[in-house]
């Protein structure tokens, strides 16, 4: 987590190279906002994807990075996505209110 907010402090005045080499080469469970996520994404270059549930921001978010020292900053794979668990107790929540049926 204090990689996370390091480089969200800092992200602006970094390099695409620098933000690579402080990137932790694991996944993180981090509290995030998916938009302050994807604006990191966007900072290392690494764009495309397609926002979930029109922009709506969860709570739970996995954060996984994976770089290699012989690959360049644009090839690096930065994965965001919901964890299933997060994803499970969603729905539940929203079955009981009844909003959903499934």
């Amino acid at each position: 987590m204090a990689e996370i907010d390091f480089i969200k402090k800092n992200a602006k005045k970094m390099s695409n190279q620098e933000l690579l080499y402080y990137l932790p080469n694991q996944t993180v469970k981090t509290k995030h906002t998916l938009s302050s996520l994807r604006t990191l994404k966007h900072k290392l270059g690494i764009t495309g994807g397609k926002k979930t549930n029109k922009g709506r921001a969860y709570n739970d978010f996995e954060l996984r990075i994976i770089k290699s020292p012989k690959y360049t900053n644009k090839q690096a794979s930065l994965h965001i996505g919901r964890t299933p668990n997060a994803i499970g107790k969603k729905r539940a929540k929203l079955r009981e209110e009844g909003i959903i049926k499934w």
